[in-house]
């Protein structure tokens, strides 16, 4: 059975030194047939400069599995553009 999944199990980014993630909250909604994953994922730049990017990286299995992926930035603005890298990095797809 396919469950469609939001799931961001792994974060990684170009300049991964730069990025502190500083809070995650995950949401599993089984009030229907349908089971939804959702990750809020607070991540924070520490670096010194301007980080325009984050890789986004799941399992081939998971990502076979993922029906839906969305990104934005701060509460209010819209969404950010997600898109599948062709490549893999060590078995992972690759989402920024």
């Amino acid at each position: 059975m396919r469950i469609p999944l939001l799931l961001l199990f792994l974060v990684c980014v170009s300049h991964a030194a730069e990025w502190k993630v500083t809070n995650v909250d995950r949401t599993i909604d089984i009030s229907s047939q349908i089971v939804k994953v959702t990750t809020q994922l607070t991540l924070t730049n520490t670096g010194r400069s301007e980080a325009n990017s984050v890789e986004l990286l799941l399992t081939s299995k998971e990502s076979e599995h993922l029906s839906y992926i969305s990104a934005q930035e701060g509460s209010n603005k819209g969404r950010l553009k997600v898109a599948k890298q062709p490549e893999e990095k060590s078995g992972f797809k690759v989402y920024c």
